[in-house]
């Protein structure tokens, strides 16, 4: 009761204190526990946590604290813990507030679906830029582009930024609209000519669409702007490969790891340039090297590939299982590295484990025809022919479908005016 004399005038720090003592008495004591949560909370207290599991325990169905406690985690980017708290807090996410919290760990924990839903809803209350890009953005990484356009068409007006232009340039050209996400890219490079994301798409959609000279110029128009970008010195090198310049196309890689040896983009470009050259050996020794200077997973990821396509022996096979196993320890949606970890474990007679592999990569990336084909021959080889039939049938509508993309992919061209534009 002191606490609480306190707490309504305005002595928060003193309350807290005779709330403790309160609870040094009796450490179950609903009321002393729930107002000392609430100073903790509102001072972000270090024990507040502590103290809002305390409540839980003597309350499990208490909303309030879980919250609370939902809050604190989502400031703690503990996002899987935060989302259970606020599933169990339903009143609270009728709040704005508590409504972006909850669409930003959606996102974080790549529930696309979820994510969407709860920023469409925030829309209803009012317009607001980071919410639309964030909508937008759920949209393109559940690979709805269509949804991702209708939800940022709003956004392009005068002065939005250059990351929501980018966003909605790279839906429209996901949807098949490339001549509007050129026009966006070039629009939002006019306003940002110094941005290098912008550059660097501009400079892929033209190499999709077989504009190597035009990316050329996009990308030393770039580097001029941009000299110290690895990234796109590494884009160059790629640009290069294709054109069939592969000498100057290893120089290009060779000038982006001496700007971010760290990064390793360099080595990984000049790598993967070896394995199509079919210097798979060669990839494997540069790609070692790059391991030397600082681990990361696309390095590992590109080396990993470099002994599949070399013929791995059974100790490089082992090599490549402890490198994804660690990979995905830390990247566990990692559709990428199940795929390939489901073709080391068929090096290495582990069926069992390469079926499971290859299911987590189809299960997660629903577009691999690669761990989609190998799953289906898996299944054939144990007489599993109800199955193996049903993936075959998946395969199949797979290729259809990258057929008809690859034909939506060369229904334009780019070509040269005054400035760069898009016919059919």
């Amino acid at each position: 009761m002191k606490g609480l004399a306190l707490q309504a005038a305005a002595d928060r720090m003193r309350a807290l204190s005779s709330f403790r003592q309160a609870l040094a008495i009796n450490p179950s004591y609903e009321p002393a526990l729930q107002a000392a949560a609430q100073v903790e909370f509102d001072t972000r207290d270090p024990l507040a946590m502590k103290t809002l599991e305390s409540v839980l325990r003597v309350n499990p169905s208490s909303e309030t604290a879980h919250a609370m406690l939902a809050e604190l985690l989502f400031e703690k980017r503990s996002c899987q813990s935060a989302v259970e708290h606020f599933e169990r807090a339903p009143g609270s996410l009728q709040l704005p507030s508590v409504k972006w919290q909850m669409g930003v760990c959606l996102l974080a924990l790549e529930q696309w679906v979820k994510a969407a839903a709860n920023f469409d809803s925030l829309l209803t209350l009012r317009e607001h830029g980071p919410t639309r890009y964030n909508l937008g953005l759920a949209y393109w990484s559940a690979k709805n582009y269509r949804a991702a356009v209708a939800a940022l068409a709003p956004a392009d007006v005068a002065g939005v930024n250059a990351d929501t232009l980018r966003l909605y340039a790279n839906s429209l050209e996901g949807a098949g609209d490339t001549p509007r996400a050129f026009d966006v890219l070039q629009r939002a490079i006019d306003q940002n000519p110094n941005n290098e994301s912008l550059l660097i798409d501009l400079a892929v959609m033209c190499m999709d669409h077989k504009a190597l000279d035009l990316g050329l110029e996009v990308v030393e128009a770039g580097m001029q702007r941009l000299p110290g970008s690895a990234k796109l010195q590494t884009l160059l090198g790629s640009l290069l490969v294709r054109r069939g310049d592969v000498e100057k196309a290893q120089q290009a890689f060779k000038g982006a790891q001496q700007l971010s040896p760290e990064s390793g983009l360099g080595n990984i470009g000049l790598a993967s340039t070896l394995m199509e050259m079919g210097l798979a050996a060669e990839a494997v020794r540069v790609l070692r090297e790059q391991l030397a200077i600082g681990r990361d997973s696309r390095s590992e990821l590109t080396l990993v590939r470099a002994l599949l396509l070399k013929s791995p022996t059974r100790e490089e096979s082992n090599e490549a299982s402890a490198l994804l196993g660690r990979i995905l320890k830390q990247e566990p949606g990692n559709a990428v590295a199940h795929g390939l970890l489901g073709k080391v474990y068929v090096l290495l007679g582990d069926k069992a484990h390469a079926t499971k592999s290859f299911a987590n990569a189809i299960r997660l990336d629903p577009q691999d025809r690669t761990s989609t084909y190998q799953l289906m021959s898996l299944y054939r080889k144990d007489g599993r022919s109800k199955e193996a039939d049903e993936l075959a049938q998946r395969v199949r509508t797979l290729l259809d479908k990258e057929r008809v993309e690859e034909d939506a992919g060369n229904r334009f061209r780019v070509i040269r005016e005054s400035r760069p534009t898009i016919e059919k």
